[in-house]
């Protein structure tokens, strides 16, 4: 879970800052209000997109590793997703009673005004106020606007209706309530803001002098609400912008091409999706075995590099094959009543995290003298004949190293993997963190 969110925080990062460099001083207002919005999708998309010939064109020094353990003298801790998942759902639900009050405010303010019904649009004016914006159907307009003023902002409130922005402006409130850690879906929800009044004044100032327009934008303080999934007419922030965009020459059709770069981006997204689900092939094994230990040993999520000391017998005569690589997976003996690659991998993580969680000798670690954060790297193998055995250990001193190879050896007896039909040897990496206080 959290390395796929972080690879969608990333995908947006590219995408946004090409945005900023090659798109969004064009006139094409249209054309980048399609770019954010698909941009912005499609990153949610390409972490679960993997693409073979990708995968055979790029360096395969990855695998993906059981969950991290995390061990305290106290208890014993299996994976850090439990807690992730409780600090998104509190988020989720904070942030969702926030669109709610903003729901309940505009509701008020809905009530609070008289309405006059028109053809395609609902009018809702609110006494003694100036304000002035649309959602849907609706267009809220403040009595005390000067009568001069108001077909101006009628007309450009209804260029959002017409368009749909309210759709848009919903979809990243959405967006920011389901990943409401991530700060570019702010962003995202800024931009298409700003595409949004381009798009309504380029269409008013097409019958009108572009002079007088943003005279009129200048000339008066309209009270704006706080409600970020509706259009408003004025923001103090756009005003500048809007009058920069209505004064420029439109870009030419030619410049169109630089929305192209889309097609590289994607392609570089897909490439790095493929790399990280890639897994080690015979012809990288040697490159691998000699890369340098502490520089491969890193974190990252619950992806890892692996590092030479664990593969040192993988290319023994006896081949050792990578889970990623079997047709069948071991299964744990409480997991043989499931069916489906996911749930059978996802049961046996937890069935070994638990057994690790619970019979670990936390006190070696505490009479050890160690203080702080620790961890152990451990490689076990489940046998042809589903008996699990531990070449490698890495821990901070031989005692820890003793005890993990003790309480993996004691896992018990798994159905194992099989390759085209034959029981085969099959690879884990667990790694086991600890914390001690001094």
């Amino acid at each position: 879970m959290i390395v796929y969110f972080i690879e969608v925080v990333a995908f947006q990062l590219l995408f946004l800052l090409s945005y900023d460099l090659f798109l969004k001083k064009e006139t094409f207002f249209n054309w980048n209000r399609v770019y954010l919005i698909f941009s912005s999708l499609i990153s949610f998309v390409i972490p679960f997109i993997t693409i073979e010939s990708f995968q055979n064109a790029v360096p395969q020094e990855y695998i993906v590793l059981l969950p991290e353990i995390m061990l305290t003298p106290q208890k014993a801790v299996a994976g850090i997703e439990p807690t992730w998942n409780w600090f998104l759902i509190i988020g989720i639900t904070i942030s969702s009673l926030l669109f709610i009050y903003k729901i309940t405010q505009l509701v008020k303010l809905r009530f609070k005004g008289r309405f006059v019904k028109r053809e395609n649009y609902t009018m809702v004016i609110i006494p003694k106020s100036t304000v002035a914006f649309s959602i849907f159907r609706y267009v809220f307009m403040g009595e005390d606007i000067h009568e001069e003023k108001l077909e101006d902002i009628l007309s450009h409130e209804l260029v959002h209706i017409r368009e749909k922005h309210s759709l848009d402006l919903l979809y990243f409130e959405l967006l920011r309530i389901l990943c409401w850690f991530n700060p570019l879906v702010y962003i995202y929800q800024k931009r298409i803001s700003e595409v949004h009044e381009y798009i309504a004044d380029a269409a008013i100032v097409q019958d009108k002098n572009k002079s007088d327009y943003y005279e009129k934008l200048l000339a008066e303080v309209f009270q704006t609400q706080q409600f970020s999934f509706t259009n408003q007419f004025f923001k103090h922030s756009l005003i500048k912008k809007r009058i920069i965009m209505l004064t420029k020459q439109k870009s030419r059709q030619t410049l169109k091409l630089k929305y192209l770069v889309f097609v590289p981006l994607v392609i570089i997204s897909l490439v790095c999706t493929s790399w990280e689900s890639a897994t080690l092939t015979d012809s990288d094994k040697d490159t691998v075995k000699n890369l340098d230990k502490e520089d491969l040993l890193q974190e990252s999520g619950i992806k890892y590099d692996f590092a030479s000391f664990l593969l040192k017998d993988i290319v023994d005569s006896d081949k050792v094959y990578l889970f990623a690589d079997v047709d069948k997976l071991p299964i744990h003996p409480e997991c043989k009543t499931l069916e489906g690659e996911e749930e059978i991998k996802k049961c046996l993580t937890i069935n070994i995290q638990k057994h690790v969680a619970h019979n670990f000798n936390m006190k070696l670690a505490e009479e050890s003298g160690l203080v702080g954060r620790q961890k152990i790297e451990a490689r076990f193998i489940i046998e042809k004949n589903g008996k699990v055995t531990v070449p490698e250990a890495k821990a901070p001193n031989a005692v820890l190293s003793k005890e993990t190879k003790r309480v993996l050896k004691s896992l018990p007896t798994f159905t194992p993997g099989q390759k085209d039909g034959k029981p085969v040897r099959v690879s884990y990496v667990l790694p086991i963190a600890f914390q001690i206080q001094e």
